[in-house]
């Protein structure tokens, strides 16, 4: 469970940078408009839902899936927790569209077994840094929002890794369903996927306003 001091103090209005390779947390109160803007362009963002009140209640890929019938929910669709409860409504994007609800958040193992690296950031260390400055007890990330991932399914069975296509300034829309606990990192994998630089090499801003 979470320590005793008031972290549920909902956020009312407020601009937060998250640099490349980072994370960042905030409680989002419902009914609020959040923007996550891709600054400098090709960056995939991680975006990770718990309802504020019940830290149980998380984000499901597979029952938002089930609900909308899509890959991935368009504009006007929900994102849907394991309750089957709305948390988060899509309202608007910029980019070209390209957003992936199929792979897990990317952990110091990952970049073990392709580069043999030790150590690299990644976004399930990212999310549980973040959480700690709320005083988080060290519970396991949920399913992730990838924004601006190009990551289709293709009809071998496989996935067509692409470069992420957002360009600078390009942002995605969202309102509020619920009280959350909403986490967002800076993809961190600057190294090639299948003969791919997802991100160019290196990890940059994302850009999130809550209004």
């Amino acid at each position: 469970m979470l320590g005793e001091q008031d972290w549920k103090t909902v956020v009312a209005s407020q601009k937060i940078e998250i640099p490349g390779y980072q994370g960042r947390a905030v409680v989002v109160g419902t009914g609020a408009a959040v923007r996550i803007t891709d600054v400098e362009g090709a960056q995939i963002g991680d975006l990770f839902l718990l309802a504020a009140d019940d830290l149980e209640e998380v984000f499901s890929a597979a029952m938002t899936r089930l609900v909308t019938f899509h890959l991935f929910p368009t504009i006007g669709e929900s994102f849907y927790s394991n309750r089957r409860r709305e948390m988060l409504t899509f309202t608007g994007d910029t980019s070209p569209g390209r957003h992936d609800m199929t792979f897990a958040p990317c952990d110091s193992e990952f970049y073990e077994e392709l580069v043999g690296e030790t150590g690299h950031p990644n976004c399930h260390d990212n999310f549980m840094s973040a959480v700690a400055q709320l005083d988080f007890d060290g519970r396991l990330p949920p399913d992730p929002i990838n924004l601006f991932q190009s990551s289709m399914p293709n009809t071998e069975g496989g996935f067509d890794i692409e470069r992420s296509p957002s360009g600078p300034g390009d942002f995605v829309e969202f309102e509020t369903q619920m009280d959350l606990l909403l986490v967002l990192t800076a993809c961190s994998a600057d190294i090639k996927i299948e003969d791919v630089d997802v991100i160019g090499g290196r990890s940059t801003p994302l850009l999130l306003e809550i209004g």
